[in-house]
């Protein structure tokens, strides 16, 4: 068993009570949220205000955090190799970290 499985299930258990279903009532879900986030180095009050404005924008086009598309007025082609590799590098960059975490991170 690696170091991530038990730091995973305490963030399971960490996640529920800032959804609010550990417990019965907020005081039951905010005394073991906010242990278990600060075990896990995660401030528990921010983290479950900006988790809850999260879920308020999920599958929303605009509005949401994250896997916002771009607008087509911003599309970029996706095979474009000259925008890959210009003056700020970042698309290169995310290319070259996602390729890392996939054959890297993840089985380690």
């Amino acid at each position: 068993m690696s170091a991530g499985q038990p730091a995973t299930g305490c963030w399971c258990v960490a996640h529920e009570c800032g959804h609010g279903a550990f417990g019965a009532t907020p005081l039951q879900n905010d005394i073991p949220g906010f242990i278990v986030h600060s075990m896990l180095l995660v401030p528990y009050y921010s983290w479950k205000m900006s988790h809850a404005k999260h879920h308020a924008n999920t599958n929303a086009l605009v509005t949401g955090e994250t896997h916002v598309p771009e607008l087509k007025k911003e599309a970029k082609p996706l095979l474009d190799i000259k925008h890959a590799f210009d003056d700020t590098f970042e698309d290169a960059f995310v290319l070259v970290k996602t390729v890392l975490m996939l054959l890297l991170g993840w089985p380690l």
